[in-house]
């Protein structure tokens, strides 16, 4: 799990191949997920996160119903398992909510992975 840009340029699979080469190993496979507002929400950028509880639905770009990048896909919201207080609007319409708790991003991406 990594930032969007750090998977993109393939600079985990570079390191893994060029260590595995380094101790004449063959290099394992590497499964990277670019995680949309990971590195956001754990910067505390107010885009991903808000800790008052105030991120409003306009101004956030993480993970949401209808993102196009990064979609949450109301059908699996029991198994994504996120915590109640670090959900905003879900007693709001569903595709109102939105993350805003690092766990939560955490347990999207980690779902997104399967």
């Amino acid at each position: 799990m990594a930032t969007l840009g750090t998977c993109s340029s393939e600079g985990y699979i570079r390191a893994v191949e060029t260590i595995a080469r380094e101790l004449n190993q063959p290099a394992p496979s590497v499964i990277q997920q670019g995680c949309l507002g990971l590195a956001g929400a754990i910067e505390g950028d107010a885009s991903y996160i808000d800790p008052s509880g105030q991120l409003d639905k306009e101004n956030y770009r993480g993970p949401a119903v209808n993102h196009p990048q990064a979609p949450i896909d109301p059908n699996l919201l029991d198994r994504y398992g996120f915590l109640r207080e670090g959900l905003l609007g879900a007693d709001q319409r569903i595709d109102s909510i939105r993350l805003n708790s690092v766990e939560n991003y955490i347990r999207y991406h980690a779902l997104s992975l399967s």
